[in-house]
């Protein structure tokens, strides 16, 4: 039955003065309270409820008819007052109330009892005598107390509808009542009209999420891939991204969406897995292996991946990760959550940069586009994706303005590249040409090098010579940084350190082709010794 049809039909029960029966039974969280309670407020505020008194009982826990009449009277408020809670003064009203209505005799039994759930069997039958023509609500059948039975409630039901000419309404989940056989005998005697409460997942987001929350139908999309239903996870997943969507506002939709998607995942995850085995349990997703295919893999999981293609989540990322923090403590560490949602920006922003040069170029190879308007686009491309295209990547884009006459442009893109690569700490050292063979522009390595060694981020030398004498090879522009080092750092670095490195860097420098600052440094090492003279004699000083 569609969320449309059973609020016309609460609203009808609510609009009319018949005393009547009106049970709606659905799974636990789909919201049966809640568009109880959203109707009867709708009515109320239209002035079309025809009851002036309105008591709502919850029956979790409640073992005793006695308290559950109790309960009726105690709760019981104005019907203007719905949507607020009972109060000490509701009750005092209601005490009395009934003290009038029913004598000065009454009013000398309760007088100073100051809680009725500590008066007298007396005082819990005449309160009990005042509940009538009265609006009633008992939720929650299902999880009464073992020593209350669907019979004796139901008994009680009867005689409010009979006797005391009231409204009834249950909200229960009828395939858990404990004492099924006995509710299901009983009910047709007492039950006037029953509807099925079970909304779709997008009229389940309709009730929880406003119509104005921007990603709303991000949330719609996730909720009908899992089949969720539960009102109250999504109410809580909406409170969660809420949150967190505070500190996104600077940063691209698609992290809002991400969180969005994410945390109606891991939401529903985390407070369904247990009782649905459709959904895959918590540390299956945080587990990261999902995505990787097994021949030992049981249904479940084979059934858990194929609910994650569908809801299009592939792997867990460090934004991820972060989320799955704030869903299990309901908690944000706003700085450590902002610097995780910012870097995962940083890395989103640089793929699709990525992805706009990868098209660019397709669209060179693949068609026949204008001149100068793919020159503009593509200096444009190219510049935004500077820290993140490789050096071979961005030679082929300089071999191409060169060969369409745009040496200057060419050069603009090499100085852009060592500058913003330079800025980051990701100005790789050049040669020739790369580990996969690609040719690397002259003009480029030339640039790097002098970018390099005119750097105030310059390597240190230390770590320089040890990382250029554990490398097989030395690139053009180490070596070009080799020739600016002093002979009193070499001498340094040679009368400091020891071990591999060390070595292969001294017979480096002992040999024909060395570096005449290195070969200085040596030979005034070998001065200083008979041993250290011998030493290098060995290493082929001369």
């Amino acid at each position: 039955m569609s969320l449309q049809i059973i609020q016309q039909h609460i609203l009808e029960f609510l609009s009319s003065s018949e005393p009547e029966v009106l049970a709606i039974s659905g799974a636990w969280g789909v919201g049966k309270t809640f568009a109880w309670n959203q109707e009867l407020v709708n009515c109320r505020d239209d002035k079309a409820l025809k009851f002036d008194k309105y008591s709502y009982v919850s029956l979790f826990g409640v073992n005793s008819l006695e308290v559950l009449k109790a309960t009726l009277f105690e709760n019981l408020i104005d019907s203007t007052l719905i949507g607020s809670d009972p109060s000490l003064k509701s009750l005092k009203d209601n005490t009395v109330s009934m003290s009038k209505s029913l004598g000065q005799k009454s009013l000398k039994q309760i007088k100073n009892l100051p809680f009725l759930k500590n008066a007298s069997s007396v005082l819990d039958a005449m309160s009990y005598m005042y509940v009538s023509n009265s609006l009633i609500c008992i939720d929650d059948l299902e999880r009464k107390g073992n020593a209350l039975s669907s019979k004796d409630i139901l008994g009680i039901v009867s005689q409010l509808k009979e006797q005391k000419k009231c409204k009834v309404v249950l909200l229960l989940n009828e395939a858990s009542i404990s004492d099924s056989p006995d509710y299901k005998e009983f009910k047709e005697k007492v039950i006037d009209k029953e509807i099925t409460f079970n909304p779709t997942p997008s009229e389940c987001i309709d009730l929880i999420i406003p119509n104005d929350f921007a990603l709303i139908e991000t949330v719609r999309e996730c909720a009908e891939t899992l089949s969720l239903t539960n009102m109250r996870v999504i109410s809580k997943a909406y409170s969660l991204m809420s949150k967190c969507l505070q500190h996104c506002g600077d940063l691209d939709p698609e992290i809002s969406r991400q969180i969005c998607h994410t945390i109606t995942l891991f939401t529903t995850s985390y407070y369904c897995s247990s009782s649905n085995k459709r959904i895959p349990p918590i540390d299956f997703l945080t587990a990261n292996s999902f995505s990787r295919l097994s021949t030992e893999d049981t249904n479940d999981h084979k059934r858990w991946r194929g609910l994650l293609v569908a809801y299009q989540f592939i792997y867990v990322d460090d934004l991820d990760k972060a989320l799955f923090q704030v869903v299990e403590s309901g908690f944000i560490d706003i700085e450590s959550f902002k610097a995780t949602a910012e870097k995962t920006n940083k890395k989103l922003i640089e793929s699709i940069q990525e992805n706009a040069y990868r098209e660019i170029w397709k669209e060179f190879h693949n068609s026949f586009c204008e001149e100068t308007e793919f020159v503009e686009r593509f200096m444009k491309i190219t510049t935004n994706a500077m820290s993140s295209i490789s050096a071979a990547n961005l030679s082929n884009s300089v071999r191409l303005l060169r060969e369409l006459g745009e040496r200057t442009k060419a050069s603009e893109l090499i100085e852009v590249f060592v500058s913003k690569n330079l800025e980051i700490g990701r100005l790789n050292y050049l040669d020739k040409y790369d580990d996969f063979d690609h040719e690397i522009d002259d003009e480029l390595i030339e640039s790097v090098t002098t970018a390099l060694n005119n750097s105030p981020c310059l390597e240190p030398t230390r770590e320089f010579l040890i990382r250029v004498c554990k490398s097989y090879d030395t690139s053009e522009e180490d070596k070009a940084r080799m020739s600016q080092i002093t002979e009193s750092d070499f001498y340094d670095f040679f009368k400091e350190e020891s071990g591999e490195p060390w070595r292969k860097l001294l017979k480096q420098s002992s040999g024909e082709h060395a570096e005449a600052n290195a070969k200085s440094a040596l030979k005034k090492i070998a001065q200083e010794s008979k041993l250290n003279e011998i030493r290098l004699k060995r290493l082929g000083l001369d």
